[in-house]
């Protein structure tokens, strides 16, 4: 009686063992994705990438039949704003800032170009003009150019979540990837993010 005793005394402090190490081992990794997160925060949920990447050439068209030649963006940074209509809230939290982007830098040697997947040409018209969209926004309705700029970097990757903006320079090479927006300081963010790439920091 006493050994079995001293047997269940055994297993409780194993068990006791067991779960206090997983309790800290649970806190380092909260901790370790806490700061993942932060560091995400920082950098505007985006990936500098360290060697640019050639720019897959593409060719797409816009609800009026106008074509966009990748070889004509010829604009010191081009902003490629890849975008869904269809279950997408950030989409529609971000377009507004979008447009406020394109304003602000008019002036400058940026281009900015929307890239949806809906195929709806009234939709897309909708929404330029609710969101008062100053740039062109055309169509990869099958999605693959998406997957093309994507599979050209494993970086890219970490931003495949829907929308992304693509910064392209005047070699028509990828220089950094930014994924969505959840507030308005990521925003904020954004437009710093275009003045430090056209002022080479």
């Amino acid at each position: 009686m006493i050994k079995k005793w001293h047997k269940n005394i055994l297993w409780l402090i194993v068990a006791g063992l067991v779960i206090a190490n997983l309790v800290v081992w649970g806190g380092r990794l909260l901790k370790k994705r806490n700061l993942n997160n932060e560091s995400m925060h920082g950098m505007g949920s985006g990936v500098s990438l360290v060697e640019p990447v050639k720019l897959p050439h593409f060719v797409l068209k816009n609800d009026n039949g106008a074509v966009l030649d990748s070889n004509d963006l010829n604009a010191s940074l081009n902003v490629l704003i890849f975008f869904t209509l269809e279950d997408c809230p950030a989409c529609l939290y971000e377009a507004e800032f979008w447009g406020e982007a394109a304003q602000v830098f008019s002036r400058s040697d940026v281009g900015f170009w929307g890239i949806t997947t809906e195929k709806d040409r009234n939709r897309i018209q909708e929404f330029i003009s609710e969101y008062q969209l100053s740039f062109p926004i055309f169509m990869d309705k099958d999605g693959k150019l998406k997957e093309k700029i994507i599979s050209t970097d494993t970086a890219l990757k970490m931003a495949i979540a829907t929308p992304f903006k693509v910064f392209v320079n005047r070699n028509l090479e990828i220089i950094r990837i930014e994924g969505p927006k959840k507030d308005v300081e990521e925003q904020k963010l954004f437009l710093e993010i275009i003045s430090n790439i056209l002022s080479g920091k």
